[in-house]
């Protein structure tokens, strides 16, 4: 059995390259999901932009009848699903072959976003590619090498490790350690309800009953509750006043080294532009 993670959450003109020779390729965001264009088996669609997977997922309508089942993780748990070999996946000009893509459900995505999607493209797809998401310019840049980032663009500099396909970070708060993972396709920060209960002195509620998305077979939609939380570190840097939504994480924590206990929006990071590094497993921003 092949187990894939896909965390997606929802909350209800030519620009010159930055570094020189790149891949550049202009997105939209929708309700803050990443949505850029790619060419699956020569038909270009719409996919959401997600380092929270590790894998190609592709609209179940697309589904070759001969797709074999495979298991992938959701923050709802285990779900089965078909898997499928694409020949030919187009992202710019970047051309993978023999792509294997797991069928999933996105009619309530779809919804979400009011478009027509054809898939969530993961980190496999990226991988060992450089990505700087500019939030400025509706950019995403690729890098086949990474770029001479002397240049005083960025402020700040996270180490992270992959783990399961994904990028995960230490961060601390109140000076206890936990795991967070980081997410181009969460549109705002998650943490675990124990977390709130061990540091309360730092959460401030905003609303009680707010609606959370979290997708697996079709999308599962729960009533939970919103904070600030004053201040979370992340190695060198300190964070605050974060929005952020809790949720349980028990599905998915023992699937990694410590509990993954939160996630961190990258679009909520910064306004401006997210570079990830995957080969060196850097983020600046």
């Amino acid at each position: 059995m092949i187990r894939v993670f896909l965390f997606l959450i929802v909350f209800a003109s030519f620009i010159a390259p930055l570094w020189g020779n790149d891949v550049v390729i202009p997105f939209k965001k929708i309700n803050d999901l990443i949505i850029i264009e790619a060419v699956i088996e020569n038909k270009k669609g719409s996919f959401i932009l997600d380092t929270g997977s590790d894998a190609l997922f592709i609209d179940q309508n697309n589904q070759n009848p001969s797709a074999t089942q495979q298991t992938y993780q959701t923050l709802n748990g285990d779900v089965e699903t078909g898997a499928v070999t694409i020949k030919n996946f187009y992202l710019g000009s970047i051309k993978k072959r023999n792509v294997q893509a797991f069928t999933i459900s996105l009619s309530h995505l779809e919804n979400h976003v009011c478009l027509d999607l054809s898939g969530i493209i993961g980190t496999s797809i990226i991988n060992p590619h450089s990505i700087y998401i500019d939030f400025t310019t509706m950019m995403v840049h690729l890098y086949k090498n990474v770029p001479d980032l002397s240049i005083p663009f960025f402020k700040n500099e996270i180490d992270f490790n992959f783990e399961n396909g994904v990028p995960v970070v230490k961060v601390s708060i109140q000076n206890v350690d936990y795991l967070f993972m980081m997410d181009s396709g969460a549109s705002i920060h998650l943490i675990d309800k124990t977390l709130i209960n061990n540091h309360s002195s730092l959460f401030a509620n905003l609303n009680h009953s707010v609606s959370l998305e979290t997708l697996n077979a079709t999308t599962t939609t729960e009533k939970t509750d919103k904070y600030i939380l004053s201040n979370l570190d992340i190695q060198k840097l300190s964070l605050k006043d974060l929005t952020i939504i809790s949720m349980d994480f028990t599905p998915i924590q023992m699937e990694f080294s410590k509990p993954l206990m939160g996630i961190l929006s990258l679009s909520g990071l910064s306004n401006e532009g997210i570079f990830i590094d995957f080969r060196n497993q850097k983020v600046y921003f």
